[in-house]
């Protein structure tokens, strides 16, 4: 009964289901489409029986949304292979999901500017605080990063930068740029950044660079006002100084 597997379902979440094409009330197909609709169940592998063969009706069922077909009569042993390897991909699936919810609470959450370029040296990823930076680009996420790149910085600069981008994506070497100054293309203003590349592993086998940065044109700008400040207040007590030691110095 299609219908009753579906509450025992939302009852009680299983890790797989197998199910007969074949059901009263509601039949394997419809089980699926109810399945896929409901957010809570939407990823639960179902594996479905039928006494169709051939390949037009397995594909007809892996269409429908199964995660395996299996013809009637099989083997015990051949239904328990099946069935380990589906839950076995749903559990790496499972851990791949929450380490990328982790990625994107840790990258939305983080004080510093952090954007991530894939493997195709794509912008794959930017975060609240780093997109500002990227100014008005539309699209940006998914774009070439050496285009974008070159759109934001003078070419000798940008392309100081892609060549650290691309080398840290072969060799994994991290770069630290600990203090930068630069008149941005787009904007036409000078803006101080401090940032690091480093390389990290991606989902699929892959690899990509995460680069964490902080603007800190204020910081600069105030410290450079301290050291002018201390510079004049230095000349002043030079002078001050000289006057002390020749009181007279002015009637002469």
């Amino acid at each position: 009964d299609g219908r009753a597997a579906l509450a025992a379902a939302r009852a009680r979440r299983p890790k797989l289901i197998i199910s007969d094409v074949m059901m009263p009330q509601l039949d394997g197909f419809g089980l699926i489409r109810e399945l896929r609709a409901d957010p809570e169940l939407a990823t639960i592998p179902v594996v479905l029986l039928s006494a169709r063969a051939g390949e037009e009706a397995r594909l007809e069922g892996l269409g429908k949304g199964a995660d395996d077909y299996l013809v009637k009569p099989f083997s015990p042993r051949e239904l328990l292979v099946r069935v380990g390897a589906l839950v076995r991909s749903a559990e790496l699936h499972r851990r791949a999901n929450e380490a990328r919810a982790q990625f994107e609470t840790l990258l939305n959450e983080a004080p510093l500017g952090v954007y991530l370029v894939d493997q195709d040296f794509r912008i794959a990823a930017v975060n609240p605080v780093a997109a500002p930076a990227f100014g008005d680009i539309p699209g940006l996420i998914g774009r070439d990063f050496d285009e974008v790149i070159h759109i934001l910085w003078p070419k000798a600069y940008a392309d100081e930068i892609v060549h650290i981008f691309r080398r840290t994506l072969e060799t994994g070497e991290p770069h630290i740029e600990p203090e930068h100054v630069e008149q941005r293309l787009d904007r036409g203003v000078t803006e101080y950044y401090e940032w690091r590349v480093s390389r990290i592993p991606l989902p699929g086998n892959r690899r990509g660079v995460v680069c964490y940065f902080r603007d800190i044109s204020n910081a600069v700008t105030t410290r450079e006002a301290l050291r002018d400040a201390d510079s004049r207040k230095d000349e002043f007590l030079a002078t001050l100084a000289h006057e002390l030691r020749n009181p007279l110095a002015p009637l002469r």
